[in-house]
C-alpha cells in the first residue's frame, strides 16, 4: 500500500503503525514509510512525536525505488494493521 501511495505522491508523509514493527523489523528504510510506530500502550504519545517531526520535515522521503524491495512486506500482511 505504501508503494502505491509513493506513486501517486512521493511527497506525501506516511505513518506506519502496527502490532509487529519488533517481531517483522518494520522500519522506516524496509517499509518505505516515513515513520515507524509500534501498538502499546504509548503508541499515541509516539504517534504524535512523529506527526510533529513530519511537520517539521522539509525535505521528502526517497522515491519508491530506492526502497529495499527483498524483504517487501508482500505476504506478511496478514495480522499486520
Amino acid at each position: 500500500m505504501i508503494r502505491k501511495v509513493r506513486e501517486a505522491n512521493a511527497e506525501v508523509p506516511v505513518i506506519l503503525i502496527s502490532g509487529f514493527v519488533e517481531a517483522l523489523g518494520l522500519t522506516e528504510e524496509n517499509t518505505g514509510s516515513n515513520a515507524v510506530v509500534q501498538k502499546s500502550a504509548n503508541e499515541v504519545q509516539h504517534l504524535v512525536r512523529a506527526v510533529t517531526r513530519l511537520l517539521r520535515k522539509k525535505t521528502p522521503r526517497k522515491p519508491v525505488s530506492s526502497v529495499r524491495r527483498s524483504g517487501s512486506l508482500k505476504g506478511r500482511s496478514r495480522g499486520v494493521s
